[in-house]
């Protein structure tokens, strides 16, 4: 877990995996707050779609 907690960081500059520092601005917040809304729609849609495929 601390890995994890310092992006895959063992010792001072060395790292066993790349790490990422992926913190979502207030911007993305801001969309992704009104796309929830729209959620179980988008996944209902998307398998309309893949059902007319499946059945084609």
């Amino acid at each position: 877990m601390a890995s994890i907690r310092l992006h895959g960081q063992i010792k001072r500059y060395e790292h066993s995996f790349i790490g990422l520092g992926a913190r979502m601005d207030t911007l993305q917040a801001a969309i992704l707050n009104v796309k929830i809304d729209y959620y179980n729609d988008d996944i209902k849609n998307r398998q309309r779609v893949a059902n007319k495929y499946l059945n084609y």
